[in-house]
């Protein structure tokens, strides 16, 4: 059936801190050598993060846009979603989610740079739907908190990437094989990256966490690094083919379900 491996982007409080300016405050809540670990797991986790960024430092300069998807198509309705104040919604996956107070979501400007697009006044929904035909992964919102080491983040990946018609008609009909197996792959990642770290007290689990009523596929992480906790939650929602990785994050006391119980319907 799927064939084709799916392209992991695993967005990590370092990717907050580059673009919040915070690396200072976990320098000094963790001191020097912690903060150079998490250096150190921002670029082994990703090791093709380089790669991309290289390959695609003009990319979507040239762009040509598709005309705007039909109600046939996979992606009819697509958006990246919007945030409003400490709301963010995201109507084509239908979940919203509520920051803390001191939290800030990033600006489409931002968010650009993070997905390596160029700042440009085309349509920024429109860009996304057309450069996920690549196989990349691109980040639809992202969240942090400064002070506290809070994060939230969507990562959406097009599973259907590359199929033919045939094939990615029958991934779109089996939406959870295709969430398993991008949850397998992520599990498999940060299993292979934890267990040769300097992380301790190592847990990592495929589990389920009930999301606007329904028990959906996730991911949980427990570690510690000297003497600070690090504890995240992956969900998955699917739709069309498209999955999106709702990720929340935290140091210190496990908040991770406290963060998830602020994941909302779309209004």
């Amino acid at each position: 059936m799927m064939k084709r491996k799916i392209q992991l982007l695993f967005i990590t409080v370092i990717m907050t801190c580059m673009l919040t300016g915070c690396a200072g405050t976990i320098s000094k809540i963790l001191g020097t050598d912690a903060t150079n670990e998490l250096t150190s797991f921002w670029t082994r986790i990703v090791p093709s993060q380089a790669q991309n960024t290289a390959d695609t430092q003009d990319f979507g300069n040239d762009l040509e846009l598709p005309a705007a998807p039909q109600p046939e198509d996979r992606g009819y309705g697509f958006t990246a979603g919007q945030a409003s104040g400490l709301v963010y919604t995201n109507s084509f996956f239908g979940f919203s989610y509520t920051a803390e107070e001191s939290m800030s979501f990033y600006t489409e400007a931002q968010l650009r740079r993070i997905n390596n697009m160029p700042q440009s006044a085309a349509d920024f929904d429109a860009e996304l739907l057309a450069s996920m035909g690549s196989g990349r992964s691109y980040v639809l919102a992202e969240a942090g908190d400064r002070d506290s080491l809070y994060m939230f983040d969507v990562v959406i990946t097009d599973g259907c990437a590359g199929m033919e018609e045939a094939e990615a008609a029958e991934t779109v009909q089996n939406g959870d094989a295709l969430i398993e197996m991008l949850r397998e792959q992520s599990y498999d990642h940060l299993d292979n990256y934890f267990r040769t770290s300097d992380f301790s007290n190592i847990q990592i689990e495929k589990t389920t966490v009930n999301v606007l009523n329904e028990d959906r596929p996730c991911i949980r992480v427990h570690a510690d690094l000297y003497d600070t906790q690090l504890h995240e939650c992956t969900v998955y929602f699917v739709r069309n083919g498209y999955v999106a990785q709702l990720t929340v994050l935290n140091y210190g006391d496990d908040l991770t379900d406290h963060m998830l119980a602020k994941v909302g319907a779309a209004q």
